[in-house]
This record gives C-alpha cells, structure tokens and sequence, in this order.
C-alpha cells in the first residue's frame, strides 16, 4: 500500500506582537535542525517542556508505535523550523504515545511563533499504514474525521524578539514564552491544522478556504453557541478563535490562549473554551481528579493530591492536583476529586461507577489516610471541613463541563 499525505498547514499567523490503564503521551524534542536559538537561551527548553505537561499531565489518547521495516517504510515531510526548507527523514521510529516535534529560532518577521503538525508519505501493509496515519485513532478513519494524530511537527520561535522564559510570570515588556510554546504545541495537536478540525468549519465554495465560526458540540455548548473564528489569509483557512473570544480559567474571565495574539509582558493559560475545541476534534481528556491520567479516579490521585494540598506557588501542575490550573492546589481542587471520585472515564463521557455507594465518611477516611501516606503530620481543622463538604458534592448530579 502506498500513501502520501502532505504536510498540514501550519499555524501562519502564529502568536503576534499555547477503564484501563493509559501510559502518559510524551513530547519528543528535537532540537538537530535549531541554528543557536535554544543553545543561546537554554532556559527556553525548560519552558517548552513545561509547556508540553499541559498536554501530556492530561491526554489519555493511546498511540500506536510506528516501527518501519520488513517492507515497511515512510518519509517525513515538514519544514524545517530554522529555514523554511522542506525537510525529509527517512524510517524514523516513532515509540508508542510519542509525539516528536522539531523546534528551532527563525526570523519570522512579526509572528512570535509557528507550528503545525507535519505530513509524510510511505508504504507497507495495512497495519504499519494505519499507524502511519492514524496512530490508533479510530474517529480519524471517519467521513468526515472526527479525531486526529500525526507522528508529530515542527515548531519555529522569532529569534529577533524580546522573550520571557522565567516559569514564574510574564515580565513587562517581554514575549512570554510559555504561553506561546503552550499556542504552538495545540496546532501540532491539530487545533486549527487537522481534518477534524476543518470537520467543524465551512468551506467557502468561491475561496475554497475552511471558515468559521467553529460548531464543535463541546465548544458550542460551552460558549453558548458556535464559536466566532479570524478571518483566514487569502489562500489559508481559519485557524483561531477571534481577537478577543473570551473563556475562563479557574473561574477567571481570559481571553483564549488560541486567538491569533497575545498583548507583550502578560501570560495567558489555557481555557475552558481552548480544551473544548481540542476535545471536539478528537483527544480524550482526562476528568477533573485524575492527576495521574490514567483513566481512574482513586485513592492514588488523592494521595497526589495531599503530596500538595495548600501549595499555592502558582507552579503547580495538574499532576500534581492543580485541576482548575490556577497553580496552586487547594479546595477548589479537592471538590473537583471529590465530585469524580471513584468513576473511570474521560472527560465528557458517561462514568463507570467503582464503588458503588460511596459515602462522605468513607471519602473522609479515605483524605485523611491520603494525608498520612503523603506525610501530612495531622489534617488541619479546614482540610477535614473541606473533605466533608466535598463528599457531599458526590450526591450531587454531575453535569459535566470540559
């Protein structure tokens, strides 16, 4: 069998002046084809590997490997993040639940960053095919396509601006970087670069270009109806939320980390409304509670939990029980456990009860077991008041929100 499929669009206008058990999907950096950029400003290979937990903390997706040979074979194609130039490798084995991505600096005269996932071409039997193309990903065979995955992209970073790699906060007069590795990285994932995507457009029959607005449910259902896209480059198709599409973060109004900018000397996160469409075009998401991302919600996210119950530096992750990412770990998070607790699933989908009948006492022993494992010398008085209020929001009925 013999198949090419070319590289997707990548992110043009970049950011201007983001059951069983799952093993954890990974990004691979490479940084080979970078001209000095990364070398010259090592802490931004910190900042890109945080960037990618915000992903791979949460995606419970199964990839298949892509392992070449007896007869099997296939080509990269994407461009090259220093250059531009067209890039070809040859049989590259790609481990399962892996992304590689190719980064470097370039001067990319006005956008802050360029990414996309990258195409390829190849042949062998329909197994080996099948990975190449879907890595496992049943809903990227449908017509139209409902999921995606790629063997992974590329991304360029502006190496002529002025940029903040500190993890701590967005400095003024800086490009924070963080935020726009976090932008980059969900158009390598396909929001605003894969068919799924383009499944929730329309096509302008006389351009011939994918316009908004975007109709995923899950986004739609959040906002409140379909969500207004930019208006795409001649001969390009929308690849953002507009300027100015507001969701929210831990309860906070933010403009959405996927419109085409973002202001210099502030930071932005990733929103309701940005997990939404990447849940709509196809990646499973792991539910509030689940610091692990292994698909259960048990005793072994409430001990992650209380390893960091009241830290509030703003670093913490979502492995590490920040469900709401406003960086710390706090009630907040514990209700969110609280409401999932014992429940397999992902995010948006009906839940498989554990245990059935599990009650506020037991959820308390459970906290205050979870503390002692964590080496908590003695619960607080508002930690134990916290644990019982959160039970109870277990009787509640869970309407769910991405």
């Amino acid at each position: 069998m013999n198949f090419r499929i070319p590289a997707l669009v990548a992110c043009l206008a970049g950011c201007s002046l983001s059951a069983p058990a799952h093993a954890k999907i990974t990004f691979s950096f490479d940084y080979s084809l970078d001209t000095g950029f990364f070398t010259k400003n090592p802490a931004a290979k910190t900042a890109l590997e945080r960037a990618a937990t915000v992903y791979s903390d949460r995606m419970l997706d199964q990839l298949t490997d892509i392992t070449p040979g007896n007869g099997n074979t296939w080509n990269t194609v994407f461009s090259n993040p220093s250059t531009g130039a067209s890039v070809m490798e040859t049989d590259l084995t790609i481990p399962a639940n892996v992304i590689k991505v190719y980064v470097g600096g370039a001067n990319l005269g006005g956008a802050l960053g360029q990414g996309g996932p990258g195409g390829f071409s190849g042949s062998g039997d329909d197994t080996f095919s099948s990975n190449l193309q879907f890595r496992g990903q049943l809903g990227a065979m449908n017509t139209p396509p409902t999921d995606f995955a790629r063997w992974g992209g590329t991304i360029s970073f502006d190496q002529g601006v002025s940029w903040n790699f500190d993890l701590n906060g967005p400095v003024s007069g800086k490009n924070d970087f963080l935020t726009v590795a976090t932008h980059e990285l969900a158009h390598v994932l396909g929001f605003g670069t894969s068919p799924s995507w383009r499944t929730f457009l329309t096509k302008n029959q006389s351009t011939q270009q994918y316009v908004g607005p975007f109709t995923g449910p899950k986004s739609q259902a959040l906002y409140g109806g379909p969500v207004p896209l930019e208006t795409p480059a001649p001969g390009g198709n929308a690849q953002h939320f507009n300027n100015n599409v507001m969701s929210t973060v831990a309860g906070v109004a933010q403009e959405t980390l996927m419109d085409p900018d973002i202001t210099t000397g502030t930071r932005k996160k990733v929103t309701l409304l940005d997990w939404a469409a990447l849940d709509d075009i196809g990646w499973d998401l792991a539910k509030g509670g689940d610091a692990t991302a292994d698909g259960s919600i048990d005793f072994n996210d409430l001990v992650k939990l209380a390893q960091n119950y009241n830290v509030t530096d703003g670093q913490r992750r979502w492995s590490d029980g920040d469900f709401n990412y406003d960086g710390n770990v706090d009630f907040n998070d514990l209700v969110m456990l609280a409401q999932n607790y014992n429940t397999t699933g992902v995010q948006g989908a009906a839940s498989l009860t554990l245990a059935a009948g599990e009650s506020s006492a037991s959820f308390a022993a459970d906290w205050e077991r979870a503390q002692a494992v964590a080496g908590v010398p003695e619960p607080s008085v508002l930690a134990l008041g916290s644990v019982f209020f959160a039970s109870a929001m277990l009787r509640r009925s869970r309407a769910r929100r991405v």
